[in-house]
């Protein structure tokens, strides 16, 4: 409890606690968090924790250390149904993702203060940080325009898109979640909408926020090195080329596809 978050948070662990269900109906939300990152939890992310947990069909929630509040439920938040898992069930305002990228850094090598210090210059120098930022505000950043960014929010990581970023088109092979199509299996509708939206006023400012492709965006984003234990068993060593990885967390731009707006921008990182 603290003067930003006047509700207790009952802590079970090091790094974990609770707070009852509304009215002790159900079982607790599952706080992740020390108590430093428990007690920084604002009034307002609480109550909408608290207001989702008591929402119909809603039989479980976490929530998790960068947790804030959203538009309904608090961004960072898991909500448990008896059926289904929702992992972001955020509002309209954000449109996160989460990626892992493997790297050919030696474990070893990030122990020599001189690699380190390169590592994070290298990408200071391509992936600008912080809201408004984009690709004038770093050394390296790639130009894109209103023409390309349109390009990207409709076509993803095609490969005519890749070149032009410099990007080779076969990475977008080995991701998950390169681009995204409309119903009918085309980018038709993708195009249509967009130009409606612009059209329309809905981003009057489209080339400034275009030009932010490639940075972490505003928020609460972040980057972090990992060494990541692979499990001894074939199954896991078929899955992992490498042991050394760099995850980040970061915002993207709503448009007619936001997910083709993601690879690209996760993509200019790497590249």
């Amino acid at each position: 409890m603290s003067a930003e978050n006047p509700t207790q948070i009952l802590g079970t662990g090091e790094a974990t606690g609770f707070i009852p269900a509304p009215g002790n109906n159900g079982k607790p939300i599952t706080v992740i968090g020390t108590a430093g990152i428990r007690d920084a939890f604002d009034a307002k992310c609480i109550e909408q924790a608290l207001n989702s947990r008591g929402a119909p069909g809603v039989s479980d929630l976490v929530l998790n250390p960068d947790a804030h509040a959203g538009y309904g439920a608090p961004v960072g938040c898991v909500l448990v149904s008896p059926t289904h898992v929702y992992p972001g069930p955020v509002g309209v305002e954000i449109k996160c993702s989460m990626s892992l990228l493997q790297l050919d850094l030696p474990v070893d090598a990030v122990a020599d203060k001189t690699v380190r210090r390169a590592f994070i210059n290298a990408i200071v120098d391509r992936t600008p940080p912080g809201a408004g930022k984009g690709q004038r505000n770093v050394k390296k950043g790639r130009n894109v325009n209103a023409d390309l960014g349109r390009r990207v929010a409709i076509e993803g990581a095609s490969a005519s898109v890749c070149q032009v970023l410099g990007i080779p088109p076969e990475w977008a092979e080995h991701c998950e979640d390169a681009f995204h199509v409309d119903h009918g299996n085309q980018r038709d509708d993708l195009a249509a909408r967009l130009d409606q939206l612009i059209s329309a006023g809905k981003f009057p400012k489209f080339e400034d926020k275009i030009r932010q492709l490639g940075s972490y965006g505003g928020g609460n984003h972040f980057g972090e090195c990992e060494a990541v234990q692979i499990a001894d068993n074939d199954r896991a060593r078929e899955r992992s080329a490498c042991a050394r990885s760099f995850e980040f967390k970061s915002g993207r731009l709503l448009t007619a596809s936001s997910a083709n707006l993601r690879f690209l921008s996760e993509a200019s990182f790497v590249w």
